[in-house]
């Protein structure tokens, strides 16, 4: 049990490499979808939407979906450390750090674009932070 609650942290970053590369993906590659209009029927209303419209809010969702991730690295760190549990901190940042790296190839070296657009950097800086917080304050790293 401790070693499946130890590798939490460890499952949110690599789950992170996956969003990070479909949203990209996804994104990028939208506006080659057909362009068929569909129809999407919900409770509410009718919506007509073409095939790229559709992939290109799917892409900006799995975006989105960052800020949980965030959320969830921060909220397993204080969950293993308030069980007692190993921090694997060195991995977790060396990790992180390949995301950035990631990113960085995947958005072409546009260090512009990555600053200011990319959730998946907002992911790693606060990842590190989390790090550096919890090696600073208890010295707990692995």
């Amino acid at each position: 049990s401790n070693s499946v609650k130890s590798k939490c942290d460890l499952k949110i970053i690599y789950f992170a490499f996956v969003v990070d590369f479909l949203s990209v993906l996804i994104i990028k590659y939208a506006k080659y979808i057909n362009s068929n209009t569909y129809i999407i029927k919900t409770s509410e209303m009718i919506i007509k939407s073409k095939g790229y419209d559709i992939m290109k809010y799917l892409g900006f969702m799995l975006f989105q979906s960052f800020y949980l991730l965030t959320l969830s690295y921060i909220v397993v760190i204080i969950f293993l450390y308030k069980r007692n549990l190993n921090i694997y901190l060195k991995r977790n940042t060396v990790l992180i750090i390949i995301l950035f790296s990631f990113d960085t190839v995947l958005r072409l070296f546009n260090l512009k674009r990555i600053v200011l657009y990319s959730n998946a950097f907002r992911f790693v800086i606060i990842c590190l932070f989390t790090n550096l917080v919890v090696y600073i304050k208890y010295k707990k790293i692995i």
